[in-house]
């Protein structure tokens, strides 16, 4: 599987980038490739840096750390 991400952002306000589901300028685009993703899948839960981070050690069949432990992985959503 490969991601391609980048964050541009509209410099917003919100200080809670994990969870703030509001502030445009935190969202960040993402794309997931992968033999088990099928074209145009989207995700209505809520993924950040932690879930890409969470994702990338389950894959590897290592602990979640820290934070990435407290959020949803992108398995489920992308068939992963």
């Amino acid at each position: 599987m490969v991601f391609i991400t980048w964050d541009e952002g509209d410099d917003g306000t919100a200080t809670r980038c994990a969870t703030n589901t509001t502030d445009v300028g935190r969202r960040v685009a993402t794309i997931v490739i992968s033999p088990s993703t099928k074209a145009g899948t989207r995700s209505k839960t809520l993924l950040n840096h932690y879930s890409l981070l969470g994702t990338a050690e389950q894959q590897l069949g290592l602990r979640k750390l820290n934070m990435a432990s407290k959020f949803p992985t992108m398995v489920k959503a992308f068939h992963l």
